[in-house]
């Protein structure tokens, strides 16, 4: 007896191959689809923050003219020159890296001295840094530039300025794995207390930090759950804030 057309080996394994074609298709639209989504998210979020770059906070522009402005009228001409010189120097940093997807950790390491001495200067050596870079950190690997100063700036800013005397910033590289962990303390008043005191200027600010850690959520993964963690020290016995931010290494 012939078996009808459906039981017949040849049909099974016909129908078996259409079966999987049609679901690898299925797979293969959803990833495309998927794909295509998470870039125009990277490049929506890549304009945000090159927004914030390329127009520079105006009240950090107008603190920096204001002190250039009190070095001139007190005529401290070296200081005056040597502020200016280090303000020049950064603003040519932030105009090359601008349009970069990348910098290497060494370009990035040399703006956020720069960017801190000047802040140390314009604040009047309100507070001390120290950088720490492990061993371990290859300075040639690369990472998206513009990543740490908002993190930075709120640190000295919304932290480190009240003190006006005897705060510490602390910035750490460290190697873990693909990823490279930075670490930004502070001794200031602490990032509970900072919350309570919001501004509009503040809450703008934040937009901008919201921007990066979504950036880095798409460019670090799913494997990384959290790419950017905020800890006020109060729940360590101390005074201050940790940021700690993950990001992917590019060799």
């Amino acid at each position: 007896i012939i078996p009808p057309i459906w039981q017949r080996w040849w049909f099974i394994l016909s129908a078996a191959l259409f079966l999987l074609f049609v679901i690898y298709q299925v797979l293969n639209f959803r990833f495309k689809v998927n794909t295509r989504e998470k870039l125009l998210i990277i490049d929506r979020l890549t304009a945000e923050q090159k927004a914030l770059r390329t127009r520079m906070d105006p009240h950090f522009m107008f603190n920096v003219l204001s002190s250039l402005q009190y070095l001139i009228l007190r005529k401290k001409n070296d200081q005056a020159t040597a502020f200016l010189n280090r303000f020049s120097s950064l603003l040519r940093s932030t105009l090359n890296h601008s349009d970069s997807e990348y910098v290497t950790i060494k370009e990035e390491l040399k703006f956020l001295e720069e960017y801190i001495q000047l802040e140390k200067m314009r604040l009047e050596d309100a507070f001390e840094y120290e950088i720490k870079v492990d061993p371990k950190v290859e300075q040639t690997n690369k990472i998206p530039p513009f990543i740490l100063q908002p993190f930075l700036e709120n640190s000295i800013q919304h932290g480190l300025r009240a003190k006006q005397s005897g705060g510490i910033l602390q910035l750490k590289f460290i190697v873990e794995e693909d990823y490279l962990k930075i670490e930004i303390t502070d001794n200031g008043m602490g990032y509970l207390k900072s919350i309570e005191n919001k501004t509009e200027t503040k809450k703008h600010k934040s937009l901008g930090i919201q921007t990066i850690n979504q950036r880095l959520k798409i460019y670090n993964g799913e494997q990384i759950q959290e790419s950017v963690a905020i800890l006020d020290m109060s729940s360590l016995g101390e005074t201050g804030t940790r940021v700690t931010v993950l990001i992917k290494l590019i060799k």
